[in-house]
């Protein structure tokens, strides 16, 4: 796997699982839900970070946030 791609496999991992579809579902502020989306759809960790006014680190971290509360959510962690 190549750097570029072992970056982005959050976005990977929202796409295969469909993850997306709880976007509504999770408990998320409406700018990380804006974030997440963006992020899934292709926009770079540094765009988003200038677009929000966060780190290029925080970026991931809310992302991966979502992904763990979406899969709980999957799974019946209701």
């Amino acid at each position: 796997m190549n750097l570029k791609a072992e970056k982005h496999y959050l976005r990977k991992r929202i796409l295969e699982n469909g993850y997306l579809k709880y976007i509504d579902c999770v408990n998320e502020s409406e700018r990380n839900k804006e974030i997440i989306i963006q992020y899934v759809n292709g926009a770079s960790y540094k765009e988003l970070s200038e677009k929000y006014g966060v780190t290029k680190n925080r970026i991931p971290q809310i992302v991966n946030r979502f992904a763990m509360k979406a899969c709980w959510y999957e799974e019946g962690w209701k």
